[in-house]
């Protein structure tokens, strides 16, 4: 996949540079279960990550940034337990509150 090579080596300067490119990259899916590059840094715990990737997408944009079963990386940071990526979330959409994914 494009994305995974950047994410698991902790290249950010090229995962950043492919963004500046070419910012409809952000919201491609980059695994089988529909997860976007959000959903796995925030999965991996990596939250300098995440706040770079959450200065490129519009903050009316990320609810509707979900994975194969419409969750969005607020659930994927509740469900790894990383306070620090859901603060960073709702700080940028309170809106992420109020969505259900597939399982409710």
């Amino acid at each position: 996949m494009l994305w995974t090579a950047s994410i698991e080596g902790g290249t950010l300067s090229n995962l950043e540079r492919r963004l500046w490119r070419n910012k409809d990259l952000i919201d491609m899916a980059i695994d089988t279960d529909g997860n976007k590059v959000l959903h796995v840094v925030v999965g991996r715990g990596n939250n300098y990550f995440v706040k770079r990737i959450l200065s490129f997408i519009v903050d009316k944009d990320l609810p509707t940034m979900t994975n194969g079963s419409r969750g969005t990386a607020l659930h994927i940071a509740a469900s790894v337990g990383n306070t620090k990526a859901a603060c960073l979330l709702i700080k940028k959409n309170r809106g992420l509150l109020e969505i259900r994914d597939t399982e409710g």
